[in-house]
């Protein structure tokens, strides 16, 4: 970069400080805010040209030119210093191209208790679900063509989802205190996850889909890098909220994110993936709030293998899911 470029760029970033409500354009980081970790992505793409295998150089293309020039620092001077709030209720869609792993676009987050809220309440207009309440008014989803439990809450301390009779309506519970409407969501089966992709249209990742997208540039050993803490994940009963019971997930954005630009990739729930094991059992992902070091590895040790291989009716505290689809033509 030449001094020109950089003589410009410190002057045009001392101009601009704002707040937005979304995560700007020139956020190339993933962590909703625009600064140095931005501003060395675009370093890294000076001059070079946008091609395959890397057709948007990362993002640093702001201007969508086919190169990394000056046009770019401006854009980022433009939103210098400048923080976002990604809005949780609707899918963060990553662009991710990746031709002998994946192309296509990845949810940033965690699908959420709102998310799958919402979904349910649709699910139910429609007549796809059915809701069964039992003596002491626990709930229980199923749908209605293929009898599957979607969704099934053991006790209300730990199901942030609850449904109102009277009202026929589902809703996230609070609990003590904290809002976990961005938490993600769990008591969910397979059966439950793939009922949301297919209403919305998304599909769950495939097992080595879902390793090409979490070891980003091959080197990673998690999905947070090559090591982990309790400052990048939430894992090993870490309890970063205090809750007195289980599940001890932590909101979908509440860690940064890694890689292609995806939080919890490691970490807080495990994920359910497309992929088969044998019979009714599916590979999960990623490791959880529950699980140690080794189990939130992105290739775990054979030794444990067999817990990522989960019965697709499976209903547990610490599995979820993230979606993925094709790029919108």
């Amino acid at each position: 970069m030449n001094r020109y470029g950089l003589g410009l760029l410190a002057s045009l970033f001392l101009l601009f400080s704002a707040v937005n409500a979304a995560c700007p354009q020139a956020d190339l980081s993933g962590d909703c805010r625009v600064n140095l970790k931005d501003f060395s992505i675009v370093a890294k793409w000076w001059l070079s040209g946008c091609n395959e295998p890397n057709p948007d150089c990362q993002g640093a293309d702001l201007d969508h030119s086919g190169s990394v020039g000056i046009d770019d620092l401006l854009v980022m001077a433009g939103q210098w210093l400048t923080v976002g709030q990604p809005d949780l209720s609707e899918i963060v869609w990553v662009d991710i191209n990746e031709p002998n792993g994946f192309v296509g676009q990845m949810s940033r987050y965690l699908i959420t208790n709102a998310q799958y809220a919402e979904f349910l309440n649709a699910a139910l207009v429609g007549g796809q679900i059915a809701v069964l309440q039992d003596e002491n008014d626990f709930v229980t989803v199923r749908g209605v063509q293929d009898q599957n439990i979607y969704y099934k809450e053991f006790y209300a301390y730990n199901a942030s989802i609850g449904y109102n009779n009277q009202a026929a309506t589902f809703f996230v519970r609070p609990r003590e205190g904290h809002d976990m409407s961005n938490h993600p969501v769990c008591n969910v089966s397979w059966y439950g996850a793939k009922a949301f992709c297919d209403y919305y249209g998304y599909r769950l990742p495939t097992e080595s889909e879902w390793k090409a997208v979490a070891d980003f540039d091959g080197t990673y050993v998690y999905g947070c890098g090559v090591t982990i803490n309790s400052n990048l994940a939430n894992y090993d009963e870490n309890n970063p909220l205090n809750f007195t019971e289980y599940p001890y997930t932590t909101p979908v954005d509440h860690y940064p994110a890694f890689g292609y630009g995806l939080n919890d990739m490691a970490g807080n729930v495990w994920q359910w993936t497309a992929t088969v094991y044998s019979g009714s059992k599916r590979i999960v992902c990623g490791g959880s709030w529950y699980q140690f070091e080794e189990l939130c590895r992105i290739e775990i040790p054979n030794a444990y293998k067999e817990l990522q291989r989960q019965p697709a009716e499976l209903i547990s505290t610490d599995i979820g899911f993230r979606v993925c689809r094709d790029i919108p033509q």
